[in-house]
Formats: structure tokens, sequence, C-alpha cells
């Protein structure tokens, strides 16, 4: 099982993703998202899987949008597949799904 981080970033403890030992998943809102992670998606140390979607979106990203917008549907992917095995939702998460299909 991996770490999902939704439209959040580390606000306090910059060095904290170094210590990350689990694969790691950002979903992020883009430079006007208040808490946006990608310093810290570069702080995950070599080895760790890791893996960022980025919509400009801001920090509420698409959470209001019906069944959570685009946001929702890779994270609802990214269930399905770390913690349910789920080949369907992982090539959505490893192949071209995630950028191709608009979501």
């Amino acid at each position: 099982m991996g770490i999902g981080i939704w439209s959040t970033g580390l606000l306090q403890d910059y060095d904290a993703a170094k210590s990350f030992k689990k694969p790691v998943f950002f979903f992020l809102g883009g430079s006007s998202d208040i808490a946006y992670g990608k310093r810290d998606y570069k702080n995950i140390s070599a080895g760790i899987p890791k893996w960022k979607g980025n919509l400009n979106v801001g920090h509420g990203g698409t959470y209001n949008d019906a069944n959570g917008g685009r946001l929702g549907k890779i994270g609802a992917s990214w269930v399905q597949w770390s913690m349910r095995g789920n080949t369907t939702a992982s090539a959505y998460m490893t192949g071209q799904g995630a950028t191709s299909d608009g979501g």
C-alpha cells in the first residue's frame, strides 16, 4: 500500500518526504494551490516509487465537480489499484489514461 497526498504538501518539515519508504502518489492543484507539494515530490529519496498528477485547478481541486471531477477519477483509480489490485486501474495510472481521456 502507498501514500496518497491530495492537494497538500509538507508545510513545516520540508525534509520529511526524504523519510518516505512506501510508494507515494501526489494529486496537486497546480502552482496556485496554497499547499503545492511539488517540492515534496522532488525530495522523495531515489528508489521510492512516486507519481504526480498536477492540474492547474487550485487548492480545492475538482472535488466539488460531479464524481470528484478529474482528480476524483484519478484518486479512485489509485485506490482501486493500490488497495484492491485492480489491473484496469493500474493501466490508467501507468499508461496514457491520466492524460489522454480528458477525465
